[in-house]
């Protein structure tokens, strides 16, 4: 089957995760054996910088992004998997079958509340990483769509374990800010900041380094100076992880990550689960994570560890740090479960196709 994928890689040059996002996509089809081609809509025609970026995600994922300029015809194919709304639907009418893949659950609901386009209409299914949409105890709402439940998919061969470093720290990569703060019946859907706020004693009790590599703003001058006297440390992500092999290979060279959810994703309790917390996972690398409304069925204790609390996040990395090896294999073996690109993917197309 030929198969479509939109996603924005193009648009974010140096943006090593997002490329990952999309690029696991397009390989979790193509290890399924589909036909699949990579398409971005841009405006004009790409500039140095995109040009440069395109080639470097085609060479660190085996990837290459088609810019779709706007008099571009979409090219034809059995099924669209739409991430996050990127091409217009109206634009693939074409195209039978159409599916939207939320990749930011909550926010997304919140911006189409408040009017935003953000590219829901025309779409056949619908699809989302908040794996607890539609759930009772989740207040998102559902905008009258039934949301199909997916985990981020993982290409296991592009993510093989490796020896974890003894002396590796905990980690994670991410963006203090992405955008601004949404709202959903009036309660503010906060950013990573907000919930990293609530953990400035976390670097101080932690039974092993933390150092997550964090795009944070010079403007940032109040929590820089926060986080410096509570001792944190962090890298800077354009540098070691500016492109996608650096990324892989920060990943790799983590004993633990230590993930901190947008407090957006905890308040609403949708469920989201992460991409870059599934790459972490298929390397062997444990992960401790903000829980964020997730089926308590799903979390064993092994492998992938949740916390509300600077306390519950320092058991949870000593549970980690106890027996390294065992929560290596679990974190594996979780991916294997329930990441692989190839089952998601494949349960998804039974689902929507």
């Amino acid at each position: 089957m030929r198969i479509l994928i939109s996603g924005r890689v193009l648009a974010t040059p140096g943006e090593s995760g997002a490329a990952w996002a999309v690029a696991s996509w397009v390989l979790s089809v193509r290890d399924l054996g589909h036909d699949v081609d990579l398409i971005e809509p841009v405006a004009q025609p790409l500039d140095a910088r995109q040009r440069a970026w395109l080639e470097v995600v085609h060479r660190d994922c085996d990837v290459r992004p088609v810019p779709l300029l706007p008099d571009d015809p979409v090219p034809s194919a059995r099924l669209l998997i739409n991430l996050s709304g990127c091409l217009p639907a109206t634009r693939a009418a074409h195209i039978r079958r159409r599916v939207y893949v939320d990749l930011d659950p909550a926010f997304t609901q919140a911006w189409a509340l408040a009017g935003d386009d953000v590219g829901l209409e025309g779409h056949t299914a619908y699809a989302t990483v908040g794996l607890a949409l539609g759930r009772r105890d989740c207040p998102v709402p559902t905008l009258d769509r039934e949301w199909h439940q997916v985990f981020p998919p993982v290409p296991l061969s592009a993510w093989p374990v490796v020896d974890a470093p003894s002396t590796g720290a905990a980690t994670t990569v991410g963006h203090w800010r992405s955008y601004g703060t949404a709202f959903l019946d009036g309660e503010p859907l906060g950013q990573r900041a907000h919930t990293i706020r609530q953990l400035l004693d976390l670097p101080a009790a932690a039974p092993l380094v933390v150092r997550p590599a964090l795009g944070i703003s010079p403007d940032e001058i109040a929590d820089l100076d926060r986080l410096a006297d509570a001792g944190w440390t962090w890298s800077d992500p354009g540098v070691v992880a500016g492109d996608p092999a650096s990324y892989r290979g920060f990943i790799r060279s983590s004993r633990v990550e230590l993930g901190f959810a947008k407090a957006g994703y905890v308040t609403s309790r949708c469920g989201w689960f992460s991409d870059r917390t599934a790459a972490y996972l298929a390397s062997g690398r444990p992960a401790v994570v903000t829980t964020t409304g997730l089926d308590d069925a799903l979390i064993t204790g092994e492998g992938l560890l949740t916390y509300k609390t600077t306390e519950e996040a320092v058991v949870a990395l000593q549970a980690v740090c106890d027996d390294e090896p065992r929560h290596r294999r679990a974190a594996r073996a979780f991916a294997e479960q329930h990441l692989d690109g190839r089952r998601v993917v494949g349960d998804l197309l039974e689902r929507t196709c």
